[in-house]
């Protein structure tokens, strides 16, 4: 038996747009749309290193913030 395999936010995102009710020539493109995983995994680095920035930059701002108010 093989494990459930979850749909990522791109696919949910894909298959919402295939379910809606979209002109033929639409829908034709949106078949053509299947990204390899070198891209998925490229941008969920992109996505990574963006949260990890933004979490670096609160930290940052509260620690100057304690700092600021000796």
């Amino acid at each position: 038996m093989r494990p459930l395999r979850r749909r990522t936010r791109l696919e949910k995102v894909v298959k919402a747009t295939r379910d809606a009710q979209l002109p033929s020539g639409v829908r034709s493109a949106l078949d053509d749309i299947h990204p390899p995983k070198g891209v998925k995994a490229g941008v969920a680095a992109v996505v990574a290193a963006t949260t990890a920035s933004a979490a670096i930059s609160v930290v940052r701002r509260r620690i100057e913030g304690t700092a600021s108010d000796r």
